[in-house]
């Protein structure tokens, strides 16, 4: 096996190390309830009116889909969407 080869199956094993562990931080984060998102209670409270309990629950939905949650209008969302910058995450895609 020469220089090439070693050094190839190298990335491979790193990039399937860096997959697995991309897969578990999802997973963490897809549970993780949303009061660690430090919204304001009233944001807080009419998410979880709608049933919307969790970073996946959220992270599942488009901008959308969120104005239609009762109690939730443009400010809340804007809060929400600022929220999720601050982590990295974004609201589902059209």
């Amino acid at each position: 096996m020469n220089e090439i080869e070693r050094a190839a199956r190298k990335v491979a094993r790193m990039e399937r190390a860096f997959l697995r562990a991309q897969a578990e931080l999802h997973a963490l984060v897809e549970e993780r309830p949303l009061e660690w998102l430090g919204l304001e209670k009233r944001t807080h409270d009419a998410l979880a009116g709608d049933g919307i309990r969790t970073f996946g629950g959220l992270l599942r939905l488009t901008e959308d889909e969120l104005a239609k949650t009762p109690n939730l209008g443009r400010k809340r969302i804007r809060e929400i969407r600022e929220k999720l910058q601050s982590f990295g995450l974004t609201l589902r895609a059209h």
